[in-house]
């Protein structure tokens, strides 16, 4: 399976990818507890704070099981760190030619960012189909649908914004796969009564989503239809 395809199974496989930015040294430790405990297999560390790299080998390290991502992925460079280090997919922001042009030749499941029609028409020159729509909340569900409507072959993961008042409104939308976000995240991962007390919500979430997102399986990334 190429890595356009792999992206597409993790998408698949995992409609809810958390976006987490590790605050303090020992965050790591907490958000892997709080994932075992929920059974949730797929989490984007974003490159935003000091102690991501460090977390990120200490999550691959006790738990190898992991579909563990990086997030927020400005710098080719960022993608061979990760594919060195074993993460299993990288996301961005945007699309950037640079970054597709790597992620393509390192063979890196990828999750560029998409916005515009423009940024869709790009991409579908590549093999990538799976996007992150960000950011998601200041555009809308409507938005979406109107923007995903002449591309039938994308896969879109909402990012942005998300939160208990507005995620649902993306369910409806026909070519989601996956939400992601931090809100379903206590504020401090290092405080086991708050990671125990996230923990009922989180196992909740997971249920709806895969409910109302279900398991269709997605387009290959060299399909032209639905």
């Amino acid at each position: 399976m190429n890595a356009a395809a792999s992206m597409l199974d993790i998408l698949r496989h995992n409609r809810l990818m958390l976006a987490v930015t590790l605050h303090a040294a020992e965050d790591w430790q907490g958000l892997g507890e709080l994932l075992e405990a929920s059974q949730l297999t797929a989490v984007e560390i974003m490159l935003r704070s000091p102690y991501a790299w460090e977390g990120v080998h200490q999550l691959l390290k006790h738990w190898p099981q992991l579909t563990l991502g990086v997030g927020t992925v400005l710098d080719p460079d960022d993608l061979k760190k990760a594919q060195d280090l074993g993460v299993r997919f990288a996301v961005s922001p945007g699309s950037e030619a640079s970054l597709i042009h790597e992620a393509q030749r390192l063979n890196l499941p990828y999750l560029p960012g998409i916005v515009t029609p423009s940024d869709l028409m790009l991409l579908a020159r590549t093999e990538f189909r799976a996007v992150k729509f960000f950011p998601a909340a200041p555009l809308g569900a409507s938005y979406l649908q109107a923007l995903a409507a002449p591309f039938a072959d994308f896969r879109f993961c909402v990012s942005g914004g998300l939160e208990i008042g507005n995620y649902k409104q993306f369910l409806r939308a026909k070519q989601v796969a996956a939400l992601s976000g931090s809100w379903p995240l206590p504020k401090n991962l290092s405080d086991p009564n708050a990671c125990a007390q996230a923990l009922p919500y989180l196992k909740q979430l997971l249920a709806e989503l895969n409910e109302a997102l279900g398991t269709e399986n997605p387009p290959s990334s060299s399909s032209t239809r639905w």
